[in-house]
């Protein structure tokens, strides 16, 4: 049996990485990618104050990250600091862009971090605010 998802339409677009489907929200279209990562078991939600300011001067993407917001809950996957630091440069691919600015604020710094150390050709800038870092196994409640 399926449950029914009773939420209203995401308010973004719905990508394909992977399999998954992630929720995005963008704004702007000129300038530098902003890869918007928000913290743990928040969504894209928290960028709204930002995000038009964010697209004036910039292309301005927040990410649901997979488990929160409306993006897909794998069952299998092991929703850790590697796993979405791997996961993010195939979301940089789908957005057709070869690196962006990643601003990662709590769980997303950390994400932020991690495809700095892991992928570093990918990332042309870092925003930390207040960046988590854990070691495994994730913290409760990311499915």
């Amino acid at each position: 049996m399926t449950r029914k998802d009773r939420r209203p339409p995401p308010p973004g677009e719905l990508i394909t990485v992977d399999g998954m489907r992630l929720h995005l929200e963008a704004r702007g279209q000129d300038g530098p990618l902003l890869l918007l990562l928000h913290g743990y078991l928040a969504s894209t939600a928290v960028w709204q104050p930002a995000l038009p300011m964010l697209g004036q001067g910039a292309r301005a993407v927040a990410l649901d990250l997979p488990g929160c917001g409306y993006s897909d809950r794998p069952l299998d996957a092991p929703y850790d600091l590697p796993w979405f630091a791997d996961l993010v440069p195939r979301v940089l691919d789908a957005l057709g862009a070869p690196r962006a600015v990643l601003v990662g604020h709590s769980l997303g710094g950390g994400v932020g971090l991690h495809v700095a150390r892991k992928h570093p050709d990918r990332v042309a800038g870092l925003v930390l605010v207040s960046p988590l870092a854990y070691a495994p196994p994730p913290p409760p409640g990311l499915r």
